[in-house]
């Protein structure tokens, strides 16, 4: 890992352990999901079913949220560094990178998102006479280890959501930022050859479909962790629909930002190609204007050659579109996942059930 200044505390845990922090997460999300077991053991705790799946749900989710905020910290960082190649304004780029570390650093309003997400969860439950603690109900040392274990493995998934969701923010000001000058032709290394599948564009073009679909999936666990079928929780509900509503705003503002850096350096590209059109053809024109037969029918050759080679490259890239039908399937495939997942347990699994017997029957 980088030997910069760490951008939060998380960033900061994996540099500490000399390992791949894929694994590391890995290996927190298994030790979770043991110590859960066990735990619940020493209080004889027989688990059914569903409550087994959202200790499986719980265990998985920090581990995948803490190592999501390290993937997305570093695709960041890398993306800003490589901005400079576009531009030649490196004192910009320079400010870019300072300013989006210094967010993470320094930012007051990452410790408030932090408290707004955190904060409602360790309260509801006092507000409405409810307890959910193990100790409240069983005397025991173990009951108190669990309920301690609980609420650090729940403080670690929601400042880890409440980090993406910053994450989420600081990606829509920074393409908001490369969507205006200096960046405003954005490719221009790339003369014939639109952006959107080379470059800084396409890493975040990817960035942004990655993180999204990370949400989705992260949000299915949240249903499942924190989402009680025998009990509904409107708050929690509340919450994980306002997460869900912040991704597709996102997905959409940051596609259309995208949208008009693609089209800035597609109206670019063609007109260069214009330029080098009509520079072209003003060369072929004087030279079939002279009289004399010194023409150089090899000079002629490759004018030709060149003139249909940019011909074809404009139409191909005036035939290049922006949206791809592999990412608009991907969004909206996740996103139905946390949408049926929610439905489903919201009707207390009867849905999937249901299914399951008309599936048997049609069969049987």
């Amino acid at each position: 890992m980088s030997d910069e200044k760490s951008w939060n505390w998380i960033e900061s845990f994996f540099k500490a352990i000399p390992i791949h922090y894929l694994f590391v997460s890995f290996m927190i999300s298994l030790f979770s999901f043991i110590l859960y077991i066990l735990l619940l053991k020493k209080l004889n705790f027989n688990l059914s079913d569903y409550e087994l799946l959202v200790v499986i749900s719980t265990s998985a989710l920090i581990g995948y949220e803490l190592a999501g905020v390290q993937y997305f910290i570093n695709s960041i960082r890398n993306i800003i560094k490589s901005l400079d190649i576009y531009t030649e304004n490196k004192e910009f780029v320079k400010l870019l990178q300072v300013g989006f570390r210094d967010r993470f650093i320094k930012s007051k309003i990452y410790y408030l998102i932090i408290m707004l997400v955190v904060i409602p969860f360790l309260i509801i439950d006092p507000i409405r006479n409810k307890d959910y603690l193990f100790s409240s109900y069983i005397l025991s040392n173990w009951a108190i280890i669990i309920d301690l274990f609980n609420y650090i493995v729940t403080l670690l998934i929601l400042s880890s959501m409440a980090t993406i969701l910053w994450i989420i923010l600081n990606i829509s000001f920074l393409v908001n930022q490369i969507s205006f000058k200096p960046f405003k032709y954005f490719s221009r290394t790339s003369l014939f050859y639109c952006s959107d599948k080379v470059g800084t564009l396409y890493s975040i073009k990817n960035l942004i479909l990655k993180l999204v679909t990370f949400q989705f999936i992260g949000i299915t666990l949240s249903i499942i962790t924190f989402l009680d079928p025998r009990e509904i929780i409107y708050h929690e509900i509340i919450f994980l629909i306002i997460l869900l509503i912040i991704n597709i705003i996102f997905f959409l503002y940051c596609s259309y930002n995208i949208f008009r850096i693609f089209n800035n350096n597609k109206e670019y590209e063609l007109e260069v190609i214009d330029q080098c059109i009509k520079k072209e053809n003003e060369i072929l024109y004087e030279m079939l204007s002279e009289d004399d037969d010194s023409k150089d029918i090899n000079i002629l050759v490759e004018s030709l050659y060149f003139l249909n080679f940019l011909r074809n490259n404009r139409k191909l890239i005036i035939a290049k579109k922006y949206y791809e039908l592999k990412n608009i399937a991907i969004f909206i495939c996740t996103f139905f996942i946390p949408v049926i997942t929610f439905i489903e347990i919201l009707f207390q699994h009867r849905i999937i059930s249901h299914v399951v017997m008309i599936f048997h029957s049609f069969l049987f």
